[in-house]
């Protein structure tokens, strides 16, 4: 995924025992042995990478039909991070490891600034998030 993400750079990536435990829980979360984890390390430290990018390539290479909504504090970063994944899941190496996931044409690109397809996974703002649930509340009869 590193030469992916970071091409012409003449260095390997070796992923450091925090990041190692990271992905450990993290697989844990997905095959259902943790319901909540809160990861919690100090700025670059490769969080978002390993969460908003590395991971949900990886859960949809899993499960293509997941729903997975990914939250950050700015647009900018939830689109960076959009982005960084679907250039992992267009990777040749990725697309032989899951044959059967699969990337919509049309999906969450910067240029784009409507309501996402429903086919493709996208990446949300707080605010978005916030006002997607807002709709969905309101929308449904449950009260909450």
């Amino acid at each position: 995924m590193f030469d992916t993400l970071h091409q012409g750079t003449d260095r390997s990536f070796d992923p450091a025992w925090h990041v190692r435990a990271m992905c450990h829980e993290l697989d844990n979360v997905r095959v259902g042995e943790n319901k909540r984890l809160i990861i919690n390390i100090p700025p670059r430290c490769l969080k978002s990478v390993t969460v908003a990018v590395a991971y949900v390539a990886y859960l949809l290479g899993h499960n293509p039909s997941a729903k997975i909504i990914v939250a950050s504090y700015g647009l900018d970063l939830a689109r960076k991070h959009s982005e960084d994944c679907r250039r992992i899941m267009s990777a040749r190496w990725y697309r032989g490891m899951f044959p059967e996931t699969v990337l919509a044409k049309k999906g969450n690109t910067s240029e784009k600034k409507s309501a996402p397809q429903r086919e493709a996974a996208v990446r949300l703002s707080p605010l978005e998030v916030l006002l997607l649930v807002m709709v969905l509340i309101t929308s449904s009869s449950m009260i909450c």
